[in-house]
């Protein structure tokens, strides 16, 4: 998220913890558009918050880990969460 919105990237940068969420003000084919940056951490308990933020949402970007394949499997029960 960090990396997306500030062009900042530390290795060493901590886990989110909890839920992170910031805006971002871009524009496509001519239009500005203000991007809502959430980033769930992946953990169990925020499944059953998810659908309440994505209320009236336009799109999602779900992002795993490649060098951990947990992750990668976790994409479809999300994917799932969001088209319900």
């Amino acid at each position: 998220m960090k990396k997306f919105n500030f062009k900042v990237f530390k290795e060493d940068s901590k886990l989110t913890t909890g839920v992170g969420f910031c805006t971002k003000t871009t524009h496509y084919r001519g239009e500005t558009v203000k991007l809502q940056i959430w980033d769930f951490s992946g953990e169990e308990r925020f499944k059953l918050l998810l659908s309440s933020y994505v209320k009236g949402w336009n799109g999602a970007m779900i992002i795993y880990d490649v060098a951990n394949s947990k992750t990668l499997k976790d994409i479809f029960e999300w994917i799932e969460i969001l088209r319900n």
